[in-house]
């Protein structure tokens, strides 16, 4: 994260892929909602939970970008290229 940091590069859209994921600190939470690199996040994942938990993110970390939860991985990549433009 502190490379990314240094660069100085315009903000890019970031496609989330949770799967097996089982844990994610509340500094890692903080740190992506707060950061200036990123322009959009896409989040996938068929679970209910995966959307119900991006809710709460959304809500409680209030992240400068647009996040979306998406069941399929090419509709996340088509919006995010969306969000590029």
């Amino acid at each position: 994260m502190s490379y990314v940091r240094g660069l100085d590069a315009r903000p890019l859209p970031m496609l989330v892929r949770p799967q097996g994921m089982l844990t994610i600190s509340r500094g890692a939470l903080d740190a992506f909602a707060g950061t200036r690199w990123v322009s959009a996040m896409a989040v996938t994942g068929r679970s209910l939970i995966d959307g119900f938990l991006l809710g709460i993110y959304h809500e409680v970390y209030r992240p400068r970008f647009p996040v979306r939860h998406f069941d399929e991985e090419s509709r996340a990549i088509r919006w995010l290229r969306a969000q590029d433009r």
